[in-house]
């Protein structure tokens, strides 16, 4: 399978798990939903890499996905919070 469909898979399921993970978020913190999932972001990045196994890059990749999504939905009402203006 090529990277761009890995991509486009891995961005599908983003946008249909941003509801859900934006309660997930509401429920939990913008702070502490922003800082777990830019740790787990980070690991599953580093594994993806450094994983020789197809299965479990496919495993680390789905939690990617998710960990992205928490990051991405936590990440703008936290930087519009912490403005300078």
């Amino acid at each position: 399978m090529e990277g761009k469909w890995l991509l486009v898979i891995a961005l599908f399921f983003s946008a249909v798990l941003s509801l859900p993970v934006s309660n997930y978020v509401i429920k939990v913190g913008t702070v502490k939903a922003f800082w777990w999932s830019f740790v787990v972001t980070a690991v599953s990045v580093v594994l993806v890499f450094i994983s020789g196994s197809a299965l479990l890059t496919i495993l680390v990749m789905v939690v990617f996905t998710v960990s992205f999504t928490v990051l991405s939905i936590s990440s703008l009402p936290l930087a519009i919070a912490r403005q300078l203006f």
